[in-house]
């Protein structure tokens, strides 16, 4: 392991001091089939990690078809022994996700984007995070999340595609989330799958057969909570969806409200409660509390998401104005 930099030995320091030094990280990450920037992205969490003096471990979950080279990740292992891999592709995302939560008992998860090479600086936001010891979430281009909310809410359902969104929700609405986005549209995807012609894009959707699209769109239907017509709502200004995929997603529909885990009767779904829950800690200014971290924040609206929230959503027509100096639609 690297020699300790002044700053790292100032925050063990001040950790130590405020009777926190045993909080440990948990570093989890789902690999998608890319490893060409794995070895970038896993060097920066080293440095991030290792910056804020903390005991961590890193988690490269894959359940894909597509093998982890050593290559890849060669530039990293000699520096540390706590990263490992979990290669699983009979089970959901979902359930990978908790079978890695369950198997480190830390203080805190974090999920980053192994094909984002990242800033030293978000050792600062990471770092002041967690001295707060806040019983909530934050959301940025990484994600924390206390290990208390993970076992109380049951962590991730069991679902291949949007089990993020839905866990968030469900966060939102019992414990609340900090937001400090930094890179807008990039930032809401990173972790975020809502939209349907999200999932038409992906290679794993276009290269399977019928039945197992139907059974990934119903996946993406109960994580997020939709109803009928929110399937359609969010193709509006980006071209009509294909008859094909129009006759899956009303399979997929059907599908939610026939085996579980279905679809719930809520008053919102979780993408609106997610949206709205980012719009009330920003207007509340709370991402001026990380005042060691200055990276602008910035969120991102689309023209089929404004029309979506103007629909679904009251807080939304309130602050959409206000919010107008943080968006870069």
């Amino acid at each position: 392991m690297l020699a300790e930099t002044s700053t790292q030995q100032v925050k063990t320091y001040e950790l130590r001091r405020a009777n926190k030094f045993n909080v440990s990280l948990h570093f989890i990450c789902l690999f998608n089939g890319k490893d060409t920037l794995l070895e970038d992205s896993l060097r920066s969490i080293v440095d991030i990690a290792e910056e804020t003096g903390l005991t961590f471990y890193i988690t490269i979950l894959n359940n894909s078809h597509f093998p982890i080279t050593e290559a890849a990740m060669d530039g990293v292992m000699h520096r540390l022994k706590e990263i490992r891999v979990i290669q699983n592709s009979r089970i959901s995302r979902g359930a990978l996700k908790n079978l890695a939560f369950q198997q480190n008992k830390t203080d805190y998860v974090v999920m980053f984007d192994p094909e984002k090479e990242y800033d030293i600086a978000f050792s600062d936001l990471l770092y002041s995070f967690v001295r707060r010891k806040e019983k909530r979430m934050l959301f940025s281009d990484i994600v924390v999340m206390p290990r208390d909310i993970l076992e109380e809410l049951g962590g991730w359902n069991d679902l291949s595609l949007s089990e993020d969104i839905n866990l968030f929700a469900r966060i939102s609405t019992s414990y609340g989330i900090l937001f400090y986005p930094t890179e807008g549209r990039a930032s809401m995807n990173r972790f975020l799958t809502y939209k349907p012609k999200q999932l038409h894009s992906r290679p794993e959707y276009k290269n399977v057969n019928r039945s197992r699209k139907v059974s990934m769109t119903r996946d993406l239907i109960v994580g997020c909570n939709y109803g009928f017509k929110d399937l359609f709502l969010f193709n509006s200004g980006s071209g009509e969806m294909k008859f094909s995929d129009r006759l899956i997603s009303i399979s997929a529909f059907l599908y939610s409200r026939m085996k579980n885990p279905k679809v719930g009767k809520v008053y919102k779904n979780s993408y609106v409660i997610f949206m709205e829950s980012m719009f009330e800690s920003v207007i509340l200014k709370e991402y001026k509390r990380f005042d060691s971290f200055n990276k602008p924040l910035r969120i991102s609206i689309t023209e089929d998401e404004n029309k979506y929230l103007m629909e679904k959503s009251d807080i939304w027509k309130k602050v959409r104005n206000t919010m107008r100096s943080f968006t870069d639609s």
